[in-house]
């Protein structure tokens, strides 16, 4: 039993995973007068939360609150008891205090301004359908200053935590990655067991054990079990290998949306050297997306850059497979010789690998990633399809462009432009931001145990086990990283101190 281990090292909290939602759990600890450790399996902390955009949705009017949280739990399709969203929504509010008292600020950021785009579209309220009809949201991402000097959002928070874990002298052990939650006889969390220097070491929990593992985007065994698109990608920390979830199975945790996730369509270059892809941008008129039967499945312009998943998890019965996985884009020279495809505010091969798209995709089209089609008939076989199929699709998408007026998808009138050759052809894959599932939690934070009561000391926070299930509302995540990791902090520092066993 945990009992008769004697601990490697003792504190009040040990925090597993750092990452954003890691690093507000670590301080709000702290800060309430809890002794903090964090482990982290890499030697490079940060997670997703470094290479992300951290975009957060925020209501325009404070009043609307109510109305946030009416909408965002019509949006989980109530695979989330309302609870957790009223107390998601309630710590929202409070993130752009919280954050100025860090040192850093919030601003609105206008995606159609600032980096005006065609295809990656981001609705602020993604799902415009679900009342209450008269509620506005806008985005926020901490703004760039002197105190928060780098390019993208998530390594400005991430540096900005960093800094105040440094500064307060809260230890991180890099390079340790927890095997195992320890519960005693009587189902107390005690600790952790971790692997320290090669060694299984046991790490003593006198309050409490904050899980923020991450997701599972770089399972493959995890992601074919439970996710809808096969296969799938990944844009974020390839450490996000799924190890919480066998630690949360063996600590007795019930799991929920692990069906779920966040991704776009995007590019993975192929060979070892690239596991992770990019998220790709179209930012003129003459492109379509069409599947491995060569026809078009969705209106180019209006697929949330949350949803891909989504709209490419449909199994074709006929040909018996994901027809839409791989699916094609197809443009004209005009975007293939214009602005970057690739984005660069957010991904690990942005942020960790620091590749930069080149200004006009030259560097991709010399690499093979952009390919090139003289005629149709060169264009079906880089695709693999009949001739007939694509050219009859290309026939239809250019008259309808001639037409103005989009009858299959409704795409709007000014993004219709006809594409004449020569093609330009990128395979594209549904990319994670990140997956949702993970052990099951209340609204204190507190991991939900298989006989559907709290685990005594053990919470957890961020994409580890997330609230969002069923459908996502874009820039909800990382809000909730913080949001959830504040109160995961909060109330392990809170909880009474455990007796040590004679």
């Amino acid at each position: 039993m945990a009992s008769m281990i004697a601990p490697s090292r003792e504190v009040d909290v040990v925090v597993a995973g750092y990452g954003a939602a890691g690093g507000t759990a670590a301080l709000t600890a702290h800060d309430a007068g809890a002794e903090v450790l964090i482990l982290e399996k890499l030697d490079q902390p940060g997670g997703n939360s470094l290479v992300s955009s951290a975009m957060m949705i925020f209501p325009t009017d404070p009043s609307q609150a109510p109305r946030l949280a009416e909408y965002l739990h019509r949006v989980t399709c109530e695979t989330t008891d309302r609870s957790l969203i009223d107390t998601f929504v309630e710590g929202l509010m409070k993130n752009p205090e919280w954050f100025e008292s860090l040192g850093g600020e919030l601003e609105t950021y206008d995606y159609t301004k600032v980096d005006p785009t065609i295809s990656y579209y981001i609705p602020n309220k993604t799902f415009y359908a679900i009342p209450p009809m008269d509620l506005t949201l806008e985005l926020r991402h901490l703004k760039q200053t002197a105190r928060c000097p780098q390019p993208t959002g998530g390594a400005r928070v991430w540096h900005l935590l960093d800094g105040h874990i440094r500064k307060r002298g809260i230890p991180v052990w890099t390079g340790t990655p927890v095997l195992d939650v320890v519960r005693d006889r009587d189902g107390e969390v005690t600790g952790v067991m971790a692997l320290r220097n090669k060694e299984r070491v046991f790490i003593r929990a006198r309050r409490g054990v904050v899980l923020t593992c991450g997701g599972f985007e770089y399972n493959e065994a995890l992601k074919w079990q439970y996710l809808g698109p096969k296969p799938i990608g990944a844009l974020g920390s390839p450490g996000n290998t799924g190890d919480g979830i066998g630690i949360a199975i063996r600590a007795g945790a019930d799991l929920w949306h692990m069906y779920a996730e966040a991704s776009t369509l995007g590019f993975r270059p192929p060979g070892d050297e690239w596991q992770a892809g990019f998220a790709l941008t179209v930012r003129r008129p003459g492109f379509m997306y069409v599947d491995k039967l060569g026809q078009r499945f969705v209106n180019e312009a209006r697929l949330e850059a949350h949803n891909a998943g989504v709209a490419t998890a449909v199994f074709n019965l006929q040909t018996y497979d994901f027809s839409r996985i791989p699916a094609y884009l197809i443009m004209d020279g005009e975007n293939a010789h214009g602005k970057p495809l690739g984005m660069n505010i957010f991904s690990y091969n942005v942020v960790v690998k620091g590749y930069q798209w080149s200004a006009d995709n030259s560097k991709e089209i010399a690499a093979g990633w952009i390919k090139v089609a003289r005629s149709v008939a060169e264009l079906a076989r880089l695709i693999g399809t009949p001739e007939d199929a694509i050219g009859e699709t290309l026939m239809r998408y250019n008259s309808h462009c001639l037409a103005g007026v989009d009858p299959d998808f409704g795409r709007p009138i000014e993004t219709l432009k006809p594409i004449e050759p020569p093609y330009y052809v990128m395979v594209l894959h549904p990319l994670m931001y990140n997956t949702q599932g993970g052990p099951r939690r209340d609204c204190e934070a507190r991991v939900i145990g298989t006989d559907g009561r709290p685990i005594p000391r053990l919470f957890a926070a961020g994409e580890f086990g997330s609230i969002w299930g069923f459908r996502y509302q874009t820039s909800t995540n990382f809000s909730e990283t913080i949001v959830y990791g504040r109160l995961a902090g909060q109330n392990a520092a809170a909880a009474k101190v455990l007796v040590a066993a004679v």
